[in-house]
């Protein structure tokens, strides 16, 4: 005989509320675990950008040679007297284009650039010089305004303007041109009443004695005469100024995070009364761990790049990536090297650079086609 189940057990468990101080518990452990992880992140992305580097860093710092190498074969090119206008623009596009793929590459940075831009210098300096000379030949008299222009002109902004757009190398992509001027205004009000009301409860829990037992907690604990090694002495020393200047500015929310780094054992006995509030600031804590751990990867760029590449939890994955790697750059310097070779006289670069106009023309087409007049007659 099958019994009917009891109202007893039919009826759910009702789940016990926690108590402010249990509360204030288990938000002070998510600060920690966000600590940790964030922490954990940090050292994850330096190691992995060190892994990468021992497999691929030579390969990569000999393909930024090879575009080093063929931008000065294509600089000694820019003051010939006979390259047409529109093949020299082509010709500083070029390098251009290779000094971006020098600037984007992590390891770029063991490419010494100070001889290249020597070079640009100098030829650009020339090209400026050579054309100051045809003017001067066709126009004598005005030949003297012409001369003061081209004094007041600093050759080196020539320079600079080619490498004005490679400051952005690591900026989103998804970035939009325009800013909705009214949207940021409004959330700019938004977030002022938000720390305004939130700098006033920190103001009134600032002069609460628990704040102040938790400041004098933590800076004993960080003091430096409690330490014997002076390298540790002096860190102790800017942690303390650390502090001190956290509870200059009421930055409750710092105290509390210095407290969660160094001492780590939640301070229950200080808070009596306080726990829900300080649960609110532990609360904000949390958001705050949880955006840095989102801009970490940001935090150095180069080794930023490098993880945003090739990371994957697999590492079966990460070395199949950086073998495609090693054979991208294998294909790369093969044709990089080649072509450079082949720069030897103006007769053999006039060519290339008259198809890389055609493709530029080609570009600007499909990049802005309303603008675009079919009729538009091409110097070659």
């Amino acid at each position: 005989m099958k019994l009917a189940k009891t109202q007893k057990h039919s009826r759910k468990k009702a789940k016990r509320r926690q108590t402010p101080e249990e509360k204030f518990q288990k938000e002070w452990q998510r600060v920690l675990n966000f600590q940790k992880t964030n922490a954990n992140l940090r050292q994850q992305i330096e190691d992995f950008a060190v892994l990468v580097e021992q497999e691929i860093g030579d390969c990569e710092t000999k393909l930024c040679q090879a575009f080093c190498n063929q931008n000065h074969r294509l600089a000694n090119f820019i003051a010939k007297k006979t390259l047409p206008q529109y093949m020299r623009e082509a010709l500083l596009e070029w390098i251009e284009h290779n000094l971006n793929s020098i600037m984007s590459n992590p390891f770029s940075h063991n490419v010494n650039l100070e001889d290249l831009m020597d070079v640009l210098h100098q030829n650009l300096e020339q090209h400026e010089k050579n054309e100051f000379e045809k003017f001067e030949k066709r126009n004598p008299d005005l030949a003297s305004e012409m001369e003061e222009v081209l004094e007041d002109e600093d050759i080196d902004s020539l320079v600079e303007d080619l490498f004005d757009e490679l400051e952005d190398d690591f900026v989103d992509e998804f970035d939009t041109e325009f800013e909705d001027d009214f949207d940021e205004d409004l959330e700019d009000d938004l977030d002022w009443d938000v720390d305004a009301k939130q700098q006033h409860e920190m103001d009134k829990l600032l002069k609460s004695s628990s704040i102040n037992k938790l400041f004098r907690r933590l800076a004993k604990a960080l003091h430096p005469d409690l330490v014997q090694n002076e390298a540790e002495k002096e860190q102790r020393h800017h942690l303390m100024s650390e502090l001190i200047n956290a509870r200059k500015n009421k930055d409750i929310v710092k105290i509390m995070a210095m407290y969660t780094e160094h001492v780590g054992e939640a301070p229950t006995d200080l808070f009596n009364n306080d726990f829900e509030k300080m649960t609110k600031l532990l609360k904000f804590r949390v958001d705050q761990l949880k955006a840095e751990k989102e801009e970490i990867i940001h935090e150095n760029p180069r080794n930023g790049a490098i993880y945003y590449e090739f990371y994957d939890p697999s590492p079966k994955k990460v070395q199949r990536a950086l073998q495609r790697r090693r054979e991208t750059i294998e294909l790369k310097m093969e044709v990089l090297d080649n072509t450079t070779s082949e720069l030897t006289s103006l007769k053999k670069l006039k060519p290339l650079l008259r198809a890389m106009a055609e493709q530029f023309h080609m570009e600007r087409h499909f990049r802005d086609p309303f603008l675009f007049d079919e009729d538009e007659e091409l110097p070659f």
